[in-house]
């Protein structure tokens, strides 16, 4: 009698749980391309990152409603230090099958350390410059549905490791 109680609990267990994660789970897919606008006769970089967000999954009937958020993560290149440079956040609702999400393009402005001349002639003298401004270094999406994340995606699994310390 005990071990039919445990294997119809077991089985109702472990069949119960694909499908309670299955009909919250979202696909993120990030599709990101990158522009440069540089200054002419200029060190300094800008670099343009645009995103989309592609979800895919089944909702329930009448569809969810999720939150996407996106954090764009740059190199602070006086300080050496990672740092959000840039953080987005959007509402989309999710029926059976795929939806794009746009989101506004995100600028990151940088010189990388250089030497520069001054004088001229046998007086000309070399100088370092130092790096300066943020350089891109990477993304995390999340799927929020109310506070529970039900999807994510990253350009580095060690943004999101950093990120659940």
């Amino acid at each position: 009698m005990k071990r039919l109680l445990t294997f119809v609990l077991l089985t109702l267990f472990t069949q119960g749980i694909p499908s309670a994660f299955a009909d919250h789970a979202v696909r993120v897919e990030v599709k990101l391309s990158t522009s440069h606008d540089d200054p002419k006769n200029s060190q300094a970089e800008v670099v343009n990152k645009q995103m989309t967000v592609v979800l895919a999954g089944s909702a329930k009937s009448g569809g969810d409603k999720l939150t996407v958020k996106a954090r764009f993560y740059a190199d602070d290149l006086k300080t050496d230090q990672l740092v959000v440079e840039k953080e987005l956040q959007t509402e989309t609702t999710l029926m059976s099958g795929r939806v794009e999400v746009p989101l506004t393009a995100v600028t990151f402005n940088f010189t990388p350390a250089h030497a520069k001349s001054t004088g001229t002639g046998r007086r000309a003298k070399s100088v370092r410059v130092p790096a300066s401004g943020r350089r891109y270094h990477g993304w995390v999406v999340e799927v929020l549905k109310g506070s529970e994340v039900v999807g994510q995606a990253a350009s580095h699994p060690s943004l999101v490791e950093s990120r659940n310390q």
